[in-house]
């Protein structure tokens, strides 16, 4: 697999690890490709799988989205877990394949996607949707911080629904550290263009960095023109910068039955929970 170093404050990193052994280019590698991690271990921009295991139960999708920062705090495993427990689908930010997050996932018996957004010290990092059922397929979309170097991750799955239908979920990381909203709207844009020709039910959701108020007019724009929902969780415990929060759920073609954000001391980000149903 081919791949490329990424250039991120080399001379501060180099200054860094100065002594220790390591070179900067066993710290960071960027692949040169989209890519889609799987339980399986492969890699490629696009997986497809022959699924017919349906996502809801008895018509209700139970949701979570979290930004899990990168398992650096304690207590997110048992977090997970209360979350593994009570929902049908995982929408991971910043999630980091450890050791310790393969075994979660393995232990808890989720199939699980990620994008390869970069690698640090051989652990993938990038956006991970999971579930106890398989996906029908996934797609993975990265696009570049322009300041760090680094690239911020999408990525879109596909789920059988009982009555028939495929729920389309993108789970998204936004772009961040922008001098201009050019980058930001740039990722929205190719999102929209791989979203527009999706029918059916929708969900996308995930850490829009939506921290002024141009990128959250950006990110109206993206919602508008796909015709999405925005679900507003009481109580409302979501990460604000600048007064503004950062996590959102969008949604069409489904019942939003209920939405919250707890506090949570085991990530920087809190959560947000969903509950959706099947139209009829």
């Amino acid at each position: 697999m081919k791949k490329k170093t990424a250039g991120i404050l080399a001379g501060v990193l180099a200054a860094t690890l100065a002594g220790t052994g390591i070179t900067i280019d066993q710290v960071f590698n960027i692949p040169n490709e989209d890519m889609v991690v799987t339980s399986a271990h492969s890699y490629t921009q696009c997986v497809k799988r022959d699924s017919s295991e349906v996502l809801d139960k008895n018509g209700v999708i139970n949701l979570a989205v979290w930004n899990i920062y990168k398992q650096q705090k304690e207590g997110w495993a048992q977090a997970l877990s209360q979350l593994t427990a009570s929902n049908d689908l995982l929408l991971l930010q910043e999630a980091s394949y450890t050791p310790e997050l393969a075994n979660f996932i393995h232990k808890h018996q989720l199939h699980a996607d990620q994008v390869y957004a970069f690698a640090v010290l051989d652990n993938v990092a990038g956006v991970m949707t999971a579930s106890g059922v398989s996906s029908a397929g996934s797609c993975a979309y990265r696009a570049m911080e322009p300041l760090l170097r680094l690239p911020k991750s999408a990525l879109a799955s596909y789920y059988p629904l009982s009555d028939g239908q495929v729920l389309t979920v993108l789970n998204v990381h936004g772009v961040n550290f922008t001098p201009t909203l050019d980058s930001y709207i740039s990722q929205l844009n190719t999102l929209k263009r791989a979203m527009e020709q999706v029918n059916g039910p929708v969900i996308v959701a995930g850490d829009f960095n939506t921290w002024s108020a141009g990128r959250q007019n950006a990110l109206d724009d993206f919602v508008t023109s796909l015709r999405l929902k925005s679900v507003r969780p009481n109580p409302d415990n979501r990460l604000r910068v600048f007064g503004r929060p950062l996590d959102h759920i969008y949604y069409r073609g489904l019942w939003l039955e209920k939405a919250e954000a707890p506090g949570t001391s085991a990530s920087d980000h809190s959560m947000i929970t969903a509950t959706f149903k099947l139209q009829q």
